[in-house]
């Protein structure tokens, strides 16, 4: 970077407030996307009681079992790595 005082470039957008700020709500947007999605589910099954038949329990049992996991680990990292920034 020539003519920059040998620091380079430093984004005033991007900045390390601006990074945590994002991490965060980022995290709370995964988690809480979640939930909805866990309760409009499970408000589905006890509201139509034909929607509650083994298939989509099965179904529901994987949701829960199989994505939240990932998800829930992905919200954590960002967190860690809000704290981090």
């Amino acid at each position: 970077m020539v003519g920059l005082g040998g620091k380079g470039y430093k984004s005033e957008w991007w900045s390390k407030k601006l990074r945590k700020k994002f991490l965060l709500w980022a995290s709370y947007f995964i988690v809480g996307l979640y939930i909805l999605l866990l309760a409009a589910f499970l408000i589905l099954s006890f509201a139509i009681p034909q929607t509650a038949d083994p298939e989509h329990i099965a179904f529901l049992r994987d949701f829960v079992l199989y994505f939240s996991s990932p998800v829930m680990l992905f919200a954590i990292l960002l967190l860690l790595w809000s704290r981090e920034a």
